[in-house]
């Protein structure tokens, strides 16, 4: 109940912070118009009689021309300021949130594409992102959590959650894609989240309550994140910043440190009966080869 009331509260402040970004953009783009007419009117005027003498037409003809570049400036910074920070109150929103993004940067090219850095636990839930990323050409860097560790999963985790997903990606969501680089960390999940090249953050946590309703697949191992909010943040703002320094953080000790490993060397030391081609399907071995061997990106 308590969720619903936060969620009208912010789906009315989000109406309202709308409709007055609307009135404000008219307002901007009216005074445009105005000071525009007013400069022509003003020179049509002196051309042909003299209202006043010439320094002060200099002078009023220079205030005027720096209204109207303060106007504009206002408007060309309007994108980057659309959005400085959200909360969502689970990834629904926050996943939209993301794939309109991806949306707007539009397509990679083949020198230099952003980069893609994901904090995940199974990617189970994260897969519209990752699609829009595959769509739009993005480098992706992926981190999940060693399927092979038993400190922290259960059964049910292992094998519908982690190992559901690498064939999803095997088979489907990354099946012929070569920008991805997947590692598996050890650590035990705290911090989900991505970070869009140097312009967008998005940050949640996982948390380890015991629900009753899961206790019988899921045993006392229980990991949860996608009903849990996520804040979303420009890199341009100083709350996109402060996240950018805790995601940096546990990028590094996960990706950085040496300690995690490429899919390939986990996975490719699956005991899975009739071997991991008869897990994944053919060609296992190429795929962990093309999503392994990626040199590690400059930090940027």
């Amino acid at each position: 109940m308590q969720l619903g009331l936060e969620k009208g509260k912010s789906d009315k402040r989000n109406a309202a912070l709308k409709i007055w970004g609307n009135v404000t953009r008219f307002i901007e783009r009216f005074s445009i118009i105005v000071i525009v007419v007013a400069i022509v009117i003003l020179w049509l005027l002196q051309a042909f009689v003299t209202l006043m003498p010439f320094e002060k037409v200099v002078g009023v003809f220079f205030a005027l021309v720096v209204m109207a570049l303060w106007v504009v400036a206002r408007r060309m910074r309007e994108p980057e300021l659309k959005l400085k920070w959200r909360f969502d109150p689970d990834q629904d929103k926050a996943n939209a949130e993301i794939v309109n993004f991806i949306k707007s940067e539009g397509p990679q090219g083949p020198a230099g594409p952003q980069v893609a850095r994901l904090i995940e636990y199974s990617s189970y839930t994260v897969e519209p992102i990752i699609r829009e990323l595959v769509l739009q050409g993005w480098k992706i860097n992926l981190l999940l959590l060693n399927p092979l560790s038993r400190k922290f999963i259960s059964e049910f985790q292992k094998n519908q959650r982690i190992c559901f997903m690498i064939k999803r990606h095997k088979m489907d969501i990354l099946a012929n894609y070569e920008r991805v680089e997947i590692k598996f960390y050890e650590e035990q999940p705290s911090i989900r989240g991505r970070k869009l090249g140097n312009k967008l953050i998005q940050t949640g946590c996982y948390t380890y309550e015991q629900r009753p309703e899961a206790i019988e697949a899921m045993g006392v191992n229980q990991i949860w994140g996608h009903d849990n909010p996520l804040m979303t943040a420009s890199l341009a703002s100083d709350e996109g910043r402060m996240l950018e320094v805790m995601f940096d953080r546990v990028w590094k000790d996960f990706w950085d440190s040496g300690r995690s490993k490429h899919i390939r060397d986990i996975c490719g030391n699956c005991n899975t009966p009739g071997g991991i081609d008869a897990c994944l399907g053919g060609g296992a071995g190429e795929w962990f080869n093309v999503v392994s061997s990626h040199e590690e990106e400059k930090k940027e």
